[in-house]
Formats: structure tokens, sequence, C-alpha cells
């Protein structure tokens, strides 16, 4: 068990990195792999466990924020690698004691204990040397690491010889191929550039391929490149590694790969971002990332942009949705396989494979398919992959040949998915929405960067700023996602927001309209609210939208069927709320209501087919996947009905094509991901996005637990001003705005005036009866603390954009089943040289 143990936790961070939840399994199981009896009778084996478990250890301690606990941690992992050098040491495993010396090296140095780290390597090279060809011929670098780490630690010791003997050792390196090579010519780059020869440097700086370098030598390429006036070699070095990581990025199949390769290829994007405002051009900053951001909600959200009035469109869109479908949940599911023991795939297969088959095929059509993938490979003996990597490949080549020949019959919004936002497009943009602000929201490190995009007398101009984030900002949100209701917690945010000053951006004009375009990082704050008061967007804007990109703006849904009415869905005291008789009080014109008892989930989706808006008001929650794994919780984002849950997973046709879904429940909004697989990236992620990804055109969810009396005179004033003729995205700025300048100081002013019966008063001035044991004495200090709080009363966000209907009119002859013609003409699509049947 030992072994197996050790070599699925290998796999692990082989495969997923830079993943957290893979990393932690991985520990787990190197815990257990060091701490066997029976591995210890194996010297060499257990060393080779001990070291990778203090690799391990190493990265843990250097995320650590105790300095404690971090000295701790370093301390283990020291000491581990110590006794695998001494376990090595016994049976001579000479090989293994070059790569355990070079990794001790490497913790030394992240102690900044550089002595020490110098008599590592040189213990590790004095085993590698001898042994340069083998390692060569085993594709480990080991030789050229410790050749590297030893170089540079002799140029900064400078003793006598040290200068010769370190530019020597990364001489040699240098002319290795990949990324040891290209890392010791940049050290070799910045030794000449420090010793005032800068033609030397840029000789050698021309010759390093970015692609070549691992993440963190990246920014000290560029800042090379920036030094010695490589401005254009940079740029065009940057702008092939995102070119490359797009390539990889398209032939992704399954979702977390594509993803993988989405955060390196955002990464890159972020850093050509930052040489651009260096160099005063804001415009291609700006660019460069919005063409990398939202890649997964482009895809999905241009299935919107068919036209399904013609029959054979619309079975084209079918077949591409089934396969496309059904191949990325099988290159998911083979991802999963490959880092998992095979004694425990059949056990998987089986349940992948019954659940699919219990799902209804009308509801999810791939269902069938993916099921009898599953049975196919329990099938074969033995088990292997190999026996699902079959059927992804020909239901790849299925959805391959439907997106062909939906290219072929797609309109000019179709086709902007294959194409970047250009100056040209953005000034379209703008002059649509006259007196428009664009607004990308991104960190880097400590700092946040913002960059306005507006039109100046028919000319696109911008502005950026960057600046420092308040230390404690999210350390704070932390806590209070533990104490939600913490009111000291509440004040010392809402003075950590108030320092984020985002108005140097706007200049001094006043905007009709504000888009916030926020990285994953930054889409955790309530961007509308922070800043001094006066000079936050919602003060210098009438209406704030969130949108992952730009992609909403540049094109427009196809026509469907027509839709008309506008449902509430108030489960009220059978969904456990006490003030919903404030928030929806007065009904709206063609308004129908599913309250109480009547609010299930059959209705609720029964109704979904044919209303236009819909709006819940219940709880919400949210349940990321790695609280999910680590508390034996269901990851999801969902909201309260009255006999069940609303979630993401009943979320299908029957949505597509409303204009909006109103969310009011807590954590309705929240920016992460509920698979805790997906790595950390510009998307869009939330329960209101996932109606918007499938086809309703915008919604509102919100970010944090908000306190149900907030939820319910924010919603009170949303919908009366709805009423008033308000669209809906400025209602809810012009609710928020009130809440904070009337709703607030009212409350608070009452609830001074006799603290005892403040909320009893409050709710019988509604028509509400409360439960006796809250009828206690108000503390007036809380409520002013958390109802002020932007992290509260700015949680809801807009997103997606209101009233952009399809402009041409839905043709009810096409809604016709396909001719036989027609039905030819699709099976001939769909078959190969032979005539048989492609997937």
């Amino acid at each position: 068990m030992a072994a197996a143990r050790h070599d699925l936790a290998k796999a692990l961070l082989d495969a997923r990195p830079t993943d957290g939840f893979a990393f932690g399994a991985a520990l787990e199981l190197l815990e257990h792999a060091v701490g066997s009896s029976a591995r210890r009778r194996f010297p060499r084996r257990w060393a080779i466990s001990a070291s990778l478990l203090a690799s391990s250890l190493r990265r843990v301690a250097m995320e650590e924020i105790d300095a404690t606990r971090a000295a701790l941690t370093f301390d283990r992992a020291e000491g581990l690698f110590l006794e695998a050098i001494k376990a090595a040491e016994d049976v001579a495993a000479m090989l293994d004691l070059a790569g355990y010396w070079l990794n001790l090296g490497n913790l030394r140095l992240h102690r900044d204990d550089e002595a020490a780290a110098l008599a590592a390597f040189e213990r590790g090279y004095a085993y590698a040397q001898p042994l340069s060809t083998v390692l060569a011929a085993s594709g480990a670098p080991t030789f050229e690491r410790l050749a590297a780490a030893l170089g540079r630690l002799l140029l900064k010791r400078r003793r006598a010889g040290d200068l010769d003997r370190g530019r020597a050792l990364l001489r040699l390196v240098a002319k290795s191929p990949g990324r040891e090579g290209a890392l010791a010519k940049l050290d070799l780059v910045r030794w000449y550039s420090e010793a005032a020869k800068p033609t030397k440097a840029r000789g050698l700086m021309v010759a390093v391929s970015f692609h070549d370098l691992p993440w963190d030598a990246l920014g000290v390429a560029v800042a090379s490149c920036e030094e010695l006036g490589l401005i254009d070699h940079m740029v065009d070095e940057l702008k092939g590694l995102i070119d490359h990581y797009f390539r990889l990025r398209i032939a992704a199949v399954a979702d977390l790969e594509a993803d993988r390769v989405a955060e390196a290829l955002q990464k890159v994007a972020a850093v050509l971002a930052r040489c651009y405002l260096r160099s005063g051009r804001d415009l291609d900053a700006f660019l460069v990332r919005e063409n990398v951001a939202g890649l997964r909600f482009n895809e999905a959200t241009a299935a919107n942009l068919a036209s399904h009035a013609e029959p054979l469109t619309r079975a084209l869109q079918a077949q591409f949705d089934r396969a496309g479908t059904t191949a990325g949940l099988l290159a998911d599911c083979i991802d999963r396989l490959s880092v998992a023991p095979p004694e425990t795939w059949r056990a998987t297969l089986e349940a992948t494979a019954a659940g699919h088959e219990r799902t209804d095929p009308a509801v999810a059509p791939w269902a069938p398919a993916v099921a009898a993938a599953m049975r196919r490979a329990l099938a074969c003996e033995p088990l292997t992959l190999a026996a699902i990597d079959a059927t992804l490949a020909s239901t790849t080549r299925r959805a391959a040949i439907a997106r062909a020949r939906l290219d072929e019959r797609a309109g000019e919004d179709a086709r902007r998915i294959n194409e970047d936002v250009s100056r040209d497009e953005l000034r379209r943009i703008l002059r649509e929405a006259p007196d428009t602000v664009l607004v990308q929201v991104t960190v880097a490190g400590k700092a946040l960067t913002a960059i306005a995009v507006r039109l100046d007398d028919g000319e696109l101009a911008t502005r950026h700023l960057s600046i420092a984030l308040p230390a404690r900002l999210f350390a704070a949100l932390r806590e209070l996602e533990h104490k939600p209701s913490s009111a000291s917690v509440a004040h010392e945010l809402t003075e950590l927001l108030e320092a984020i000053d985002l108005s140097p951006v706007l200049g001094e004009r006043h905007y009709s309209l504000a888009v916030v375009l926020p990285s994953a990082t930054m889409a955790r704050l309530p961007l509308t609210a922070i800043g001094p008061r006066g000079r936050r967007l919602l003060d210098r804007c009438d209406t704030v939208i969130w949108l992952p990109n730009l992609f909403a703006l540049r094109t427009r849904q196809a026509a469907r069927r027509p839709r008309a009415g506008h449902l509430v869905v108030m489960p009220g005291l059978h969904g456990n709320t006490a003030w919903h008789s404030i928030a929806l009080a007065e009904p709206a014109a063609d308004e129908e209501r599913l309250a109480g008892r009547a609010a299930t989930r059959e209705a609720v989706l029964r109704a979904a087919a044919r209303v236009d808006t819909v709006a819940f008001y219940g709880h919400g929650s949210h349940v990321d996947g790695e609280r999910a794994w680590r508390e034996g919780e269901e990851s999801e984002s969902s909201i309260r009905l009255a006999d069940d849950r609303l979630s993401s997973f009943d979320l299908d046709e029957r949505w597509r094509s409303m204009e909006r879904v109103e969310l009011w429940g807590c954590q309705t909004g929240v920016h992460t991901s509920i698979d805790p697989m997906t790595a950390p990236i510009d998307e869009a992620f939330g329960f209101d996005y996932d109606f918007v990804r499938l086809g309703v055109r915008s919604a509102i969810g919100s970010l944090y637990k908000v306190p149900e009396i907030l939820t319910a005179f924010l919603v009170a004033d949303y919908r009366r001003r709805l009423r008033e003729g308000a669209s809906a995205p400025r209602a809810l700025a012009d609710a928020q705005r009130a809440w904070v300048d009337v709703r607030l100081p009212q409350l608070i002013a009452d609830f001074r005036e006799e603290p005892a019966t403040a909320l009893t008063r409050l709710a019988a001035r509604h028509g509400i009866s409360l439960d006796p044991r809250s009828q206690t004495n108000v503390d007036v200090a809380y409520y002013q603390a958390v109802w002020s709080c932007p992290l509260f009363w700015a949680s809801f966000r807009f997103i997606g954009v209101a009233e952009r209907r399809p402009i041409e009119r839905w043709d009810a002859a096409g809604d016709r089943p396909l001719t036989a013609a027609e039905q030819a003409q699709l099976d001939a699509w769909f078959a190969d040289e032979n005539g048989s049947p492609v997937g």
C-alpha cells in the first residue's frame, strides 16, 4: 500500500502542480508512505518518498503566513532531506544523492542561508559531475540544475576564483537546450548587465526563448529586456507565448485541461499588459487582457447566437451540444482517473454510469452516451483508460464536424468568438452606448490596476492607475466568510474598502453606465462601492454592470420562441424567510407568484420555459468543491424553495433566452467555481453566471451572505424603481444608493429612539409577526457597523446586458421537424468514408 500511495501522490503532483486540492491529497498520501514501517525496510524507496514529502513541505512552508509555523515546517523538511541522504548513502544510491543535495540546497536558499545552500550544492555537484553523462541520458536535469545553482551563488559570493568558476559553470549549462539553458543564459545576462557589458548582455538576451522559461523567471526576463532596450524582442516573445497557449487551449477537450492552459495564457497576458502600461500603452494593455478573459464563458454563450428558426441549424446545434458535452465529460473522467488508484476505477465508472442512467435524457441529452461509454469500459478485461479514450476520439470528431458545419452557417456575431477585440470594435461598442466607461480591474501581487476606456470626441481615451491594496484586506475577507455577523470585521472592512479609490481613472466626468470587467480575484470585492463616499462607481455612474469580458456587448442572441410574463418565487415561511412581505409587498403588472407551499422545484421548472423574468426571494448557499471535499458535503450553488433547492444542476434549455433571473439570496453570486479542480482563472463564476452562460441575458446575485432585513428593503426599492420605468441595472444601483442615503439613516435613527422595541415596531409596520425570542434590545452599534459595510449593501451585482434582445423576429414556420432530405443531409455529414456514423 505504501508504494501505491507514493505512486499516486507523485502522479497527482506531476499532473496538477498548481492544484491545491490535488496537492493536499498528495501530501496526505506521502505522510502515510513515509510513516510505513514496511517501506522503511527498503531504504532507497523510503528515501525517495521522504525526499518528495520534504519538497512538498517546503512548498507548504513557503506559503505559510505564520512565521513560527513556517520555521517548524522548514525544520521538518530539512530533517527529512538529511534522513533521505543518510538512507541513500547507506545503499550508495549516487544518482539519488545528487538530487537530494540539490533539493536541500534549494530549501536552504528559501531560508536565506546561502552559505549552507552553497555547501549542499557543492556536495550534490560532487556526486553529479562524474555521472553527468548518465544523468543526461536519463533526461534528468539534475547536473545542469546543480551546476547553475552553484554558479549563481559563486558569482554572488565573489571570493578569489569564484567569478571565473561561476561564469564557467553557467556557460556550460547555457549550452543545454530547454529550461536549464535558458535560465543559465538569463543569469549571465544579469551578470553582464551588472558588469557594464551591455553588448554581451543583449547578445545573450536575444538568444533566450521565453517559451523555455518557468513562470517565476518570466518577470526577470521582461525586466532585463526593458533595461537593455530590447522592447520589440520582449513583446514578440510574449506574443509568441500567448499564441502558443491559445493553440493548446483550442486543442483541449476537457474543461480542466482547457482551464489549466487558460491559467498560463492569462498569466503571460498579464505580464505583457504590465509591460504595455509601463511604456504608456494603456489601450494595448486593456486589449491584451480583454482578449484572454472569459474564454469558457464565450464558448458557452456562443450557442445562444445561432439561429434556431431553421430546422437543420437547430439539429446541428443539438448534435454539437450533445457530442461536445459528452466529449468534455469523458475527457474529464479520463483526466481524473489517470491520477486515481486503478483499484478505484471500477467503482468510479459504475457510479458515473448509474448517475447518468438516472438522468432524464430530455434534460441532459448527452447522458445516455456518457453512460454507454462507462458501461463499455466496464465490460473490458483488463480495464484500461483506452476503452474510454476510443469513445472520446469518435465523439470529439462528431463534435468537430458539427462545429464546422455550424460555423459555415453562422452569422457575423457567432464568428466573433474567434476574433480579438480591436480598436475599431471598441469604438463601435462605446458609440452604441454613449456616455459609457469600461473599467478593467485586475491585481498583481499586492497592487490593484484599473484601466478605464471611454470615448472623447469620438476617439478612444484611456486612464490607468495602480495602487497598493490594504495589507489586511484579504485576511479580513476570509474572517468575514467564517464570521459573517461580526460587527468588528464589518467595520474594519468598511475602512479597508474606503481606502481603495478607483475614481482617478474616471476623470472628472459623470457617466451613464460603467461596465466593470474584473479579474477573478477582484471579482470578490463589491467593486461598485469601494473607495471614499462620493468617489465610488455608484456615486460617479448612474448604472453599473459586471461582465467577464466584452463578448456580450459585441454580439446579440438569435431569436427564440417569444416569452411573456414575470414570475416571483417566494417560499416565505416555508423557505424560512421572515421579512419577505417588505420586499414583495406590491406586485408588478403581468406578475404571477409561486408563494408558500406552491414555490416548488417542479413548479419553477415548468414556468421557466415560458416567462421572461424570474425573481427568487429565499435563502441561497454556496458550497465550493474544496469545502465539500473537506466536510463531506455536496458542492453546489443553490437557492431554497418550499420543497427542495434549485441549483446549477437544474439549468437546461428551459431557461435559454429569458431576459433576467433575480437571485435575492445569500451567496448566489460567489465568484468561485464549485469544482475544486478548476484553476483560479479569469472566468465567469457564480450561480448567477450559470444562468447567463446558458442564455439568460442578465442576472442579479450576491457575493456574500447578506442580512435579510437589508435584502428586503433593497428588493422593495428595486421593484419600486422598476415600476417607475427604470432599467433593471439602474433600479439596482438606485436601490443601493437609497439604502445608504435614506433607508439606513432612517432605520438607525428609529432603532436609537427605542432600542428595546425597534424590531417589533418595524415588523408590525409591515404586518410581520416576529418570533418572541427575536424581540430583544437592539444593539444599534452592531446594526450600524454591519448595515453600512459595502460587503453587505453592495453585495448584489448586476451581470449581463439588460434588454439586449434579438433584432430579428422569431419565425414560427421554422419550428418543424427535419424533412427526409434534411435528415439525409445530416446523416451524410456525420458519416465516415464507408457510410458508417461517426461517434
